[in-house]
């Protein structure tokens, strides 16, 4: 769901929040999602460099837990964005090799997306 323009402020602000209780907590179970979150809010501000960097750590973060749904997530954002800045073939070398790591759950949403996406670049 894109975020309005007159709550940008206030969602940067309690995803913020949440990064900050996870980080805090010491339970990061969700922080790769919660950064992907925070990508799309700095996105709708057109920060693109800030949500690029927060789909970097994202990505980081979900590697580091071996939390592969959560690692293809922000990758396919990532490669979204990616595409938007006209880098097609950074953006389908990395959501494949993530793809590419899946044994099983093909028919599960993010898959069939990530396979859209991978289509779509080709």
């Amino acid at each position: 769901m894109p975020v309005q323009d007159g709550q940008v402020d206030e969602a940067l602000l309690a995803i913020n929040g949440g990064i900050a209780r996870a980080t805090n907590s010491g339970v990061e179970l969700d922080l790769a999602e919660l950064l992907r979150i925070k990508s799309r809010i700095l996105a709708a501000r057109h920060d693109r460099e800030a949500a690029m960097n927060c789909l970097t750590e994202a990505v980081a973060v979900a590697r580091a837990q071996s939390a592969l749904a959560w690692e293809l997530r922000s990758t396919m954002a990532r490669a979204g964005l990616l595409r938007e800045g006209g880098q097609r073939d950074e953006a389908r070398d990395a959501l494949a090799v993530v793809y590419d790591r899946f044994t099983e759950g093909f028919e599960t949403a993010d898959l069939k997306q990530a396979r859209v996406m991978l289509e779509d670049l080709r």
